[in-house]
């Protein structure tokens, strides 16, 4: 069909609205028809589709259908009005058979050669498939024996968990074996399509060697070039979901207390000799220093690791400052330092390591050379202590329920549950073994 380009006069109307829309409603089914066109698939000379389509952008005009809205036009002046607005919505009726019969044909019909060819290049990116994702499953078989070799203390399927709630369990125990001296909180939660899971910590490590650890729990993926967002499906994130489960989000923050926020803030400008005006104080390292002095505060304590049972003792800016020459901020200089105090709970007030008290206790008293059991009455407990880290299959046994509620006591360095005839015989059990 060629495309013509005569304008129509536009159609007016003296009719109420309901009968206005009703051939309005017509004229534009009429005019839709400019548009719509018939798509043809299949075999020549085998079975056939017929497909209706409509381009809905499309800006070819098709002259039979321009004839006919110009020949009901003319019948009616191109003006509706009470008495001939069924008869417009007669003459559309009975014009659009002719004009659907008429539609533009797309021929998307393959020939017989063109058909074998198609399905053998099916048939082959089929084999191709199979065999990509064999290696795949090959390789996610070999991570899976490592990780299950270097978790063996991991939640599994087993334990009838969701995929974020074991991720979250065997998060918390990885992270507890990386950072004994940092108590984390972390949580698994979903919603409708999505999961996630979040976790908290005061002080200790930096986000940076935390994320080494949790960034592999997480199966969602964010493309910023493209506005996308993906899963995971590598080798490796099918191995980690097995062994460890993941989430689609996984996230963290550390808290800091403001009181040692404030403090930073005043030993960066002590350091800087300029005084101290709050938490926007500017040019902290010179006149091209456009950042607020929180600003600088908070990318020192993030690449600051906080040691356990230690205070900020002062700051060291020896190589911190401004270039003059590029006005570059170097900061890389710039660390925190720290003095550490003896976590134990005999002393009366906090002491400063290394303590010569604890020193001489350890002196006086030897390390246990067998495993000993301990009554502790005022608490009603039993206690147990082994001569160094217990070797796994004593660890499984602590952490079977069968044996009681045995948990670890961290600054006694001692297993504890409450006193009752099955914790004395595994005890006993123990020290017989």
């Amino acid at each position: 069909m060629t495309t013509t380009t005569t304008e129509q006069p536009k159609w007016t109307s003296t009719a109420g609205p309901l009968q206005t829309k009703a051939a309005k409603t017509a004229l534009d089914a009429l005019r839709t028809e400019h548009k719509q066109f018939v798509q043809l698939d299949g075999i020549i000379g085998g079975p056939e589709r017929r497909h209706n389509y409509c381009s809905l952008f499309s800006q070819a005009k098709r002259e039979d259908v321009t004839a006919a809205e110009a020949r009901i036009g003319e019948r009616f002046n191109y003006a509706i009005t009470r008495v001939n607005y069924k008869e417009i919505v007669a003459a559309v009726a009975a014009t659009l058979p002719a004009l659907e019969n008429n539609r533009p044909i797309d021929d998307k019909r393959r020939s017989p050669d063109e058909e074998s060819q198609r399905l053998t290049q099916v048939e082959h990116d089929q084999h191709e498939r199979e065999a990509q994702q064999q290696v795949h499953n090959t390789e996610v078989a070999r991570i899976v024996v490592e990780l299950q070799r270097q978790y063996p203390w991991a939640k599994t399927n087993d334990h009838n968990m969701s995929r974020q709630a074991r991720a979250a369990a065997n998060l918390r125990k990885e992270l507890a074996l990386a950072f004994p001296d940092t108590k984390f909180s972390v949580r698994s939660d979903s919603a409708s399509m999505t999961n996630s899971v979040t976790y908290r910590w005061t002080l200790g490590p930096t986000a940076k060697a935390i994320s080494a650890i949790a960034d592999k729990y997480e199966y969602g993926r964010f493309d910023g070039m493209q506005d996308l967002a993906t899963n995971d499906t590598s080798a490796f994130g099918e191995a980690v979901d097995q062994v460890l489960g993941r989430a689609k989000y996984v996230s963290g923050s550390r808290e800091i207390a403001p009181e040692i926020l404030d403090k930073v803030r005043r030993l960066l400008c002590e350091a800087q000799q300029i005084e101290f005006q709050g938490n926007y104080t500017q040019h902290l390292f010179g006149p091209g220093d456009s950042r607020s002095l929180s600003d600088h505060v908070y990318k020192l304590v993030a690449r600051t690791s906080f040691p356990p049972h230690a205070e900020i003792s002062g700051i060291l800016c020896s190589e911190g400052g401004q270039d003059d020459t590029t006005t570059e901020i170097i900061e890389s200089g710039y660390q925190l330092t720290f003095q550490q105090f003896c976590p134990d709970p005999r002393h009366d007030t906090p002491c400063p390591l290394p303590c010569l008290a604890c020193v001489v206790d350890a002196c006086a008293t030897p390390a246990p050379t067998a495993i000993t059991v301990t009554e502790n009455e005022e608490r009603q407990g039993i206690e147990l202590r082994f001569p160094g880290k217990p070797p796994q299959n004593i660890l499984d046994q602590l952490h079977d329920r069968a044996n009681g509620t045995w948990r670890y006591h961290r600054k006694g360095r001692f297993w504890y549950a409450k006193a009752s005839e099955n914790t004395r015989d595994f005890a006993q059990r123990l020290i017989a073994a």
